[in-house]
């Protein structure tokens, strides 16, 4: 039997070969003359895109110059505030943000709004100052004797709440191992307070007295609160008596602008807790919001453990925390973590000395822990009533003074704005986004329009103008009410541009008009 291949040979099948040959050839002819097509085609696109630029240009030209002056404006203005919005995180324009704040807060000093449309309480501080300190004979530090008088006046006079902001974590020297007699007594009077209290059946004739929480502080370590002699009575006598700290953040500048509302810390048999700040403490006070519910809610803030450096309870943290109607953000740098100042510390005045807000009511009393220890004035002692009163230290050797916006001021005076900021606005708001590209545009067009209108000189001087009579009490009024305005940067960059463009343009103007008068001559 023959093989496949030799009947294949036998079978006289057509040859497919030339028929093979024509379709390659027209195939290579068909994709060379759409090759040569499609370069043609982009040669042609290209000279069109070459010729785009003039004829935008020429189109360009044709347009007003007010329109096309219009255009760059905003282009220059929204960038800018562009820039700013999404570099919010950047070190740079918070510094310039809090510059912006801290200049608002110097034009607001001494005005404080009105305390009785938001049932804030008047404020009195009984100042250890410096007539004070050297009365007393300069003492280490504050006479536990005399504290407890301060405190037991207060107390009589049913203050609203007693801020105590001396550190009482350390006992008075003694050669014995005994309290010294000073500190027993002022012992002893909290104890019988707390006993007193928790037998009466009206309790609002008990004030709460607040002491400051002082603590131990190592780098990268978690604080661990110090205990004093008074860490027992205390401990168990709330709402009675309690701990809160008095830590602010500070600037690299060493400026106190923000609060710190509570401080996480470790005991010293290495239990997590976290401690609420004065202000927190007494806005919780005033709102008869419980003492519990903050404790409750900030127990996510605990460190995550006690043992080595400090770790965070959550990474990252929640960046709102609600406690009754107080919405708080977490964040540390953002504007709304900003203290309201408007209470000023005006130095080498006399005391008794009294503010008032916008509605002529009195916000602030300030008097010496003299005259009130001893009774010696009596418009101190009657303004002590319903009043939430805050103990403190002004004197120098106390080093109890710290730069703010508003300048130095003692520790208890940026307690009481605290307070006062965080009951009356509770934050500071920004404007929202879109607020801020709407009146920058409409802002642009004013400032153009001032520019198209008036020679350049003087739209120079009625746009500056514009900003400081217009932009400055809208700023104002605003910030009055706890809304952060900020948009003055685009728009000094607008100025800036209109004045180098009319500057050009004028430059521009004077080599026509010589090449004109070198043609002449």
């Amino acid at each position: 039997m023959s093989s496949w291949l030799d009947r294949l040979k036998l079978a006289r099948l057509p040859d497919f070969r030339p028929k093979l040959y024509e379709w390659i050839e027209q195939l290579f002819s068909d994709v060379s003359w759409n090759i040569r097509k499609l370069w043609h085609s982009v040669k042609q696109g290209w000279r069109s895109i070459k010729q785009l630029p003039h004829s935008v240009r020429e189109q360009w030209d044709i347009v007003p110059l007010f329109y096309r002056k219009l255009a760059w404006s905003l282009i220059v203005g929204l960038s800018t505030l562009g820039v700013i919005v999404f570099s919010y995180d950047a070190a740079w324009v918070m510094n310039m943000e809090d510059s912006s704040m801290d200049w608002m807060m110097k034009l607001n000093e001494g005005i404080i709004p009105p305390l009785a449309e938001k049932n804030i309480p008047p404020f009195l501080l009984v100042d250890i100052n410096d007539d004070t300190y050297h009365a007393w004979g300069e003492p280490l530090f504050t006479p536990r004797e005399r504290l407890k008088n301060l405190i037991k006046a207060a107390v009589d006079a049913k203050a609203r709440m007693v801020i105590v902001d001396i550190d009482v974590s350390q006992p008075t020297p003694v050669e014995t191992s005994l309290l010294h007699p000073d500190d027993q007594a002022l012992k002893n009077y909290l104890a019988d307070y707390v006993t007193e209290c928790k037998a009466k059946t009206d309790k609002s004739e008990c004030p709460s007295i607040i002491f400051v929480r002082a603590f131990w502080v190592e780098p990268d370590q978690v604080p661990v609160p110090r205990i004093g002699f008074l860490e027992e009575i205390v401990a168990q006598s709330a709402p009675y008596l309690q701990w809160a700290t008095a830590h602010f953040y500070r600037a690299e500048d060493q400026v106190v602008r923000r609060w710190q509302l509570w401080q996480p810390a470790c005991t010293s048999d290495k239990q997590k807790q976290v401690i609420p700040s004065i202000e927190l403490l007494a806005w919780a006070m005033v709102k008869d919001c419980s003492t519990e519910q903050i404790t409750e809610v900030l127990r996510d803030f605990r460190p995550q453990n006690c043992f080595g450096q400090y770790i965070p309870s959550q990474s990252p943290p929640p960046e709102t925390v609600t406690m009754c109607d107080l919405t708080i953000d977490t964040k540390i740098r953002d504007v709304n973590q900003r203290i309201m100042y408007s209470m000023p510390w005006l130095k080498n005045n006399s005391l008794p000395l009294v503010m008032l807000t916008q509605a002529s009511e009195e916000a602030l009393t300030v008097c010496s822990a003299q005259s009130v220890e001893t009774g010696s004035e009596t418009e101190c002692l009657e303004r002590l009533t319903d009043h939430i009163v805050i103990i403190g230290g002004s004197y120098r050797d106390g080093g109890d003074i710290h730069l703010t916006p508003l300048d130095e001021m003692p520790g208890s005076l940026i307690i009481l704005n605290a307070i006062h900021s965080l009951l009356h606005y509770q934050k500071i708001e920004p404007l929202p986004e879109w607020g801020k590209w709407l009146l920058t545009v409409v802002f642009i067009v004013i400032m153009n329009f001032l520019f198209a209108r008036f020679t350049s000189f003087w739209g120079i001087v009625l746009s500056g103008s514009f900003m400081i009579f217009i932009m400055l009490p809208v700023s104002l009024f605003l910030f009055s009410f706890g809304v952060w305005l900020d948009f003055a940067l685009p728009l000094i960059m607008v100025q800036v541009y209109r004045i180098a463009s009319d500057f050009n343009e004028r430059g521009k103007e004077i080599l026509r008009l010589q090449s004109i008068l070198a043609k002449n001559k």
